[in-house]
């Protein structure tokens, strides 16, 4: 046909457009699939490279090690192709940002965190910079969410490797970022940044801090439909209420009351264990859970309460902590 180019870059564009409302709904495999198809059906290299970019997030979300060893040599060959382009291509540069992003990913699944630290960081000052020159358009609040987030992974790196000072003050960043989105932009995310800054200040042994900032995390929480974040910091107060009582000789609440508030909140916070959108997610989640399976233990132990020992290793031996793979 004499327009079939034209026709070829309306069918790429419409299989890629299929790709991301599958890949939005969690439907890895037809979206893959489109990314694939709207790969083959363009000529234009820079839309090659952003399919194969998404291509390979789906295989970061699947996290086989086969398919994130295709993750890491699609991401590399993208990057290479995004910032060989103009400088002045934002887009380009955009695409930069998201594949060093995704990358700092793979290298944090693989424990390489000073390598995932830095890429995490770049990405973020790619971001800040097109943001500074990218006043006034529309994508505003995409921008300096996707600061954010990169600025929650530097935290959560930092956090890794106990240096939780530098934790807090990634974590402080990022809640600076998200504060200046508006409000119908900020979601949960505002809640999630309370409940690690909490944490960091469980691991420092600041129980009353975590406890203040966990509660406001609790507090200003919106609709949460899955239940996963208020379950999370629910179950971060209950560890800084139990920490601050075993360090103080009065006016600390008794085991029960702290298993009534943990208890449920960990059952909650279990089920959410097949909702991972990629291998560095997954392991965050296992160390969560790690760690508030060890402190209800402790609870149900101090309480005296061999039910609940017994239901809660029952539960454990049918079906476990999930792995990384």
């Amino acid at each position: 046909m004499k327009d079939a180019p034209g026709n070829l870059a309306l069918l790429a564009d419409s299989l890629f457009d299929h790709g991301r409302e599958h890949h939005r709904l969690g439907e890895l495999g037809p979206a893959a699939i489109c990314y694939e198809r709207a790969e083959r059906a363009t000529a234009d290299p820079t839309a090659i490279q952003i399919c194969r970019m998404y291509l390979a997030m789906i295989y970061v979300e699947l996290a086989g090690q086969a398919h994130l060893d295709n993750a890491a040599d699609l991401l590399t060959e993208a990057l290479e192709h995004f910032t060989a382009t103009e400088p002045t291509n934002l887009l380009m540069r955009e695409m930069a940002c998201r594949c060093r992003g995704v990358l700092g990913l793979l290298a944090a699944g693989r424990g390489q965190l000073d390598v995932a630290r830095e890429l995490f960081q770049e990405s973020y000052e790619g971001y800040r910079l097109l943001r500074d020159e990218a006043q006034g358009v529309e994508n505003q609040d995409d921008l300096l969410k996707s600061m954010a987030t990169q600025l929650m992974r530097t935290a959560g790196i930092h956090s890794w490797q106990e240096n939780y000072e530098l934790a807090l003050q990634e974590y402080q960043r990022a809640m600076d970022c998200f504060l200046s989105l508006r409000l119908q932009a900020r979601g949960l995310d505002v809640a999630v940044c309370h409940t690690n800054i909490a944490r960091c200040h469980l691991d420092r042994r600041e129980w009353v801090l975590a406890e203040q900032v966990s509660r406001k995390a609790i507090e200003e929480l919106p609709d949460d439909p899955t239940g996963e974040i208020s379950a999370d910091a629910q179950l971060v107060l209950a560890e800084a209420l139990w920490a601050k009582s075993m360090a103080e000789t009065s006016g600390a609440p008794p085991p029960d009351e702290i298993l009534r508030r943990a208890v449920p909140s960990l059952v909650a916070l279990d089920r959410h264990r097949f909702s991972f959108g990629d291998v560095t997610s997954r392991a965050q989640w296992v160390e969560r859970m790690q760690r508030h399976y060890r402190f209800v233990f402790a609870v149900a132990d101090a309480a005296g309460d061999a039910a609940l020992v017994c239901d809660l290793v029952d539960h454990l031996l049918h079906h476990g902590v999930y792995g990384t793979e």
